[in-house]
């Protein structure tokens, strides 16, 4: 009876934590319940490892429950669907009914007893021998894989509870035909309890959405078990054969031996059902309405996202997400690190030279060969001399006027071989081994040819490199500028870097940090800023640093770094495809009846300084829309939606472009903006009516190209482009995704036919 009402109990207790749960389920920010609880129910089965076995303690069997309750959701997708996996809180008991089994522990020898004809030892006691129960919670993290597989790891601290019945071990002995019974060992009712610390690894599968199968096992370290054997002595001792007589049995008495602690470990393993709440809902009824690309291909290829901005108004979600480009430009396999090109290397140190070749396991070793071009360490920085040093990659680096100009100048060129480790090549000249000039690396491999013009000098004071980045607006510049102290003896560098450019005019220029500072021996400084350069592409820069040693003005030092200044129109586009330099646009909303306005702040190109643009236009390149069928309205022509209605960028209002034949009249998706005067769009589009109840949800989705087209300074007519995608949610009721598995009939999906474009 007392074992029924502890069933019963064990049962209510998990019947009221599924209950709790149920009222405590996680939803995600479109409503959908995301992860769930679940109720597991078990058989049990406990068997204890040998140390523990040694202490009477016997296999068990009995049931468990437990219920997870969700606390934090690993959050993934822009709809927040759930992808990884939910953390949260397991709480449950497992109820061991006890085993008959006997102990694994030997029974103890009978003595032998004068006259006997027959004897055996055998524990007796009470059924069921050891009653346990363990009952607590921990943390539990799911890892779901696909639809159907959860891997769990779970950490529980339980409440520990065993008993352990009292037994004998009696000898049953027939003497002259009277049968005795000794009781030669005792084991009084012994309870354990305390803390028990439980490491479980659970496998699930889910067989429908709402019930499953689960399989686990675990390792239960409990506490100390305690127990006092009390085992028969008898009067006197044996004869010679061993045997004693029966009166001496009948004397015996029982006497408590020493306390035995071992602590409880056991294995655990379940098999049981489970039954999840939340995490799911029935798609029967759910349909999805898009219009997925204007070329009305159904499948949408996934874009690579950047970082997005979300604003929340009401029940309304909006985001913006820049798509990153992909660039084609086709770099040469071989890299040189080491002397850069353009750079300065100083006349007292080694000239560490570094190349990286992405075919180098495949093409094998590099030929590297150094030529003197000039003994004027100046000479690439002389304007008839410019154009060589950018001639890096080319085939007709492979000449021999390279070897004819180093004759010329007295200089031997070297051959050097380089150590290979993996797709890297290192090699070096000595301190010394170059004089004073200019000089040209040229490294050739079966895939390519590349170059480095870099300069030698003496100067303790060295230039490290230049290098020059365009900035948002055209013509304006930011740059780091490296210089070092060869030397020993410190420098004071007094006044700001010079610079200069052939190709046009250096104004606005800015310096971190600022001066006079020291330079110690050995010391490398980095100077930052920025300038606005006006003048032809591509354009030049020359850095000139100067300064004199601590304590003497007359020991000066000097040297320049030449850089260079790109057109920021073109390049700026390049840059933006290639490293995706817009990664969080700048865009707000607005939605009134059936309308979504959207504005959208982009690159200011500075056109008073820089370029003529002569126009914008703005594309919609594709238009989705997601809803139950429940929840769409009677209006369902799609090809109302997703369409501009009107927009502007600055005073300049966009007109409609013309229809591609055998279509007429305007496309409703491109607009064109003549002479734009302001570097942002406002744009309004087009909604299908959107249900107002509150347990309705619509999700749309929608990409836009901005483009403009200018003139640069060159005369060049060029155009540069960027594409966004818009989120747009309004409500927030669940909104389960198309199945692929699920029947047809279950899902509906329509297209733009009459497209105009």
């Amino acid at each position: 009876m007392k074992t029924f009402q502890r069933i019963l109990i064990l049962l209510y207790f998990g019947s009221f934590l599924s209950a709790h749960a149920q009222m405590n389920e996680r939803k995600g920010w479109d409503g959908t319940v995301k992860g769930g609880s679940r109720f597991n129910l078990s058989y049990a089965a406990t068997l204890p490892i040998s140390t523990t076995k040694d202490v009477y303690v016997t296999n068990s069997s009995g049931i468990a429950a437990d219920v997870f309750v969700p606390f934090l959701l690993f959050r993934k997708g822009w709809d927040g669907t759930v992808k990884g996996g939910n953390f949260g809180l397991n709480i449950g008991g497992t109820y061991n009914f006890g085993s008959n089994s006997e102990p694994s522990v030997a029974l103890p020898l009978p003595f032998e007893i004068f006259g006997q004809t027959a004897t055996n030892v055998a524990y007796q006691g009470s059924d069921p021998r050891q009653e346990s129960f363990r009952i607590g919670g921990g943390p539990q993290v799911n890892f779901n894989f696909g639809d159907r597989f959860t891997f769990s790891p779970i950490l529980l601290a339980e409440y520990f509870s065993l008993t352990q019945n009292e037994f004998h071990a009696v000898q049953t002995t027939e003497v002259n035909g009277n049968i005795k019974n000794y009781n030669l060992l005792t084991l009084p009712e012994t309870k354990t309890t305390g803390l028990a610390i439980t490491p479980k690894i659970r496998l699930q599968y889910m067989l429908t959405k709402a019930l499953g199968i689960f399989a686990d096992g675990s390792y239960i370290l409990g506490p100390k078990i305690k127990t006092q054997l009390s085992t028969l002595v008898l009067v006197g001792n044996a004869n010679q054969d061993g045997q004693y007589e029966q009166q001496q049995l009948d004397a015996g008495t029982m006497t408590e031996g020493e306390t035995m602690s071992t602590s409880y470990n056991a294995l655990g393993l379940n098999v049981g059902l489970s039954l999840l709440f939340g995490g799911h809902k029935d798609q029967t009824n759910q349909n999805a309405t898009s219009n997925n690309t204007w070329n009305n291909n159904s499948v949408e290829p996934k874009p690579n996202r950047n970082t997005k901005e979300e604003l929340q108004n009401g029940q309304d979600i909006f985001s913006a997400t820049h798509i990153k480009k992909e660039s084609t430009e086709k770099k040469n396999c071989l890299q040189i690190m080491s002397p850069s090109n353009g750079s300065n290397q100083n006349i007292s140190e080694p000239i560490r030279i570094l190349i990286t070749n992405e075919q180098v396991m495949k093409s094998g070793s590099v030929d590297i060969k150094i030529y003197k071009i000039s003994n004027d360490k100046t000479y690439f920085s002389k304007k008839e001399n410019r154009q060589e040093l950018y001639e890096t990659q080319n085939t007709t680096l492979v000449s021999p006027r390279f070897e004819t100009m180093s004759k010329n100048v007295g200089f031997e060129p070297i051959s050097l071989s380089g150590k290979q480790s993996g797709a890297v090549i290192e090699s070096s000249l000595a301190k010394g081994q170059l004089t004073e000039g200019a000089y040209k690396m040229v490294v050739t491999s079966s895939c390519g040819v590349v170059a480095s013009n870099f300069m030698v000098s003496s100067s303790a004071l060295t230039t490290i490199s230049l290098t020059v980045n365009c900035k948002e607006k055209f013509g304006d510049y930011s740059y780091t500028f490296v210089v070092k102290n060869t030397g020993t003896s410190p420098i004071n560098i007094t006044s700001i870097p010079t610079f200069t450019s052939s190709t046009g005019v250096l104004t606005g220029f800015t310096l971190s940090p600022p001066l006079p500072l020291v330079l110690a021996g050995g010391a490398t400084q980095t100077f930052s800023g920025s300038f606005t350069y006006s003048g032809t592409y591509t354009g030049d820069v020359y850095a000139t640093v100067s300064g004199h040693q601590v304590g003497n003005v007359n020991l000066t030092s000097q040297d320049t770094e030449m850089g260079e200044i790109k057109s920021c129109i073109c390049d700026f586009c390049k840059k933006t495809a290639e490293y995706d330099s817009d990664p969080s646009p700048a865009a707000t909303y607005s939605a009134t009846g059936n309308s979504l306005s959207i504005h959208q702040n982009w690159w200011d190109m500075n056109p008073a300084t820089s370029a003529m643009i002569v126009g914008a236009k703005a594309e919609i390149i594709s238009f989705s829309r997601e809803v139950s069928d429940d929840c769409m309205k009677c209006d369902r022509d799609s090809s109302q939606w997703g369409n501009f209605i009107s927009g502007n960028s600055g005073t300049s209002n966009g007109s409609f472009g013309n229809a591609t034949a055998p279509v007429s009249g305007n496309t409703h998706h491109t607009l064109y903006f003549a002479n734009p005067n302001k570097f942002s769009f406002d744009l309004n589009i087009s909604l299908p009516p959107v249900s107002t109840l509150k347990c309705c949800c619509e999700k749309f989705k929608i990409k836009i190209r901005f483009t403009y087209i200018y003139q640069d300074r060159n005369g060049q007519c060029r155009m540069c482009s960027e594409v966004f995608e818009y989120s747009y949610q309004k409500g927030q009721c669940p909104i389960i995704h198309q199945n692929p598995n699920l029947p047809s009939s279950m899902t509906s999906n329509s297209q733009i036919t009459n497209t105009k474009n």
